[in-house]
């Protein structure tokens, strides 16, 4: 009996090449490793924040939209009604980004601060999410828009706001820096944590 599908003779190859697949693992632990040193530093840095977080958390995937990821929350305080996160996400074929994400009691927190930054005529490469899907991370969403394009009223009446600043994969040498940097800025549209 002949199979359902035809392979081709790159299908087939593909599958005979273990060496892609022992790369890829190495790679995405090294990714995660990476990540966890990362948590670490921003324990140290920002103490006051395990007021909210008590550990870091690393994740990983294999199937967001298909494709591989690793991502560490810190901090990192989930509920249904309040959210108070800062994810650094690396989505394979994708982008890094670090998001910071409001919700409940967090985002009324922070209004004041994200006010002021509305007013700074300098607001940065940010993109900002109000509205549609709260966990959706591709950035070509159309819930994601450029930060100096929203209004205080739309701030207003979100119940959830999520800033993210991100970086094609080619950067990846450069992580560590544009996780940190991104820590600090975004950090700034909250009261949680020294500026």
């Amino acid at each position: 009996m002949e199979p359902a599908h035809y392979y081709s003779q790159d299908e087939i190859k593909l599958l005979q090449d273990k060496a892609l697949i022992e790369r890829k693992n190495r790679l995405l632990a090294h990714l995660g490793d990476q990540l966890a040193h990362l948590g670490e530093a921003s324990k140290e840095l920002y103490p006051e924040l395990l007021t909210y977080s008590t550990n870091y958390k690393v994740s990983k995937g294999e199937q967001q939209d298909g494709l591989p990821f690793r991502l560490l929350d810190f901090p990192r305080y989930f509920t249904k009604e309040d959210v108070f996160a800062f994810r650094t996400l690396i989505w394979w074929g994708k982008y890094i980004s670090c998001t910071l994400h409001l919700k409940g009691r967090f985002l009324i927190e922070s209004k004041e601060n994200i006010f002021r930054k509305l007013d700074q005529t300098e607001k940065g490469d940010l993109l900002c999410s109000l509205d549609g899907d709260e966990w959706e991370v591709d950035l070509l969403a159309a819930n994601y828009e450029e930060f100096n394009s929203i209004d205080k009223a739309k701030v207003e009446s979100a119940n959830f706001i999520k800033l993210i600043r991100y970086t094609p994969l080619s950067n990846l040498n450069k992580l560590n820096t544009f996780h940190h940097n991104s820590l600090k800025q975004l950090l700034s549209f909250t009261p949680y944590a020294k500026h």
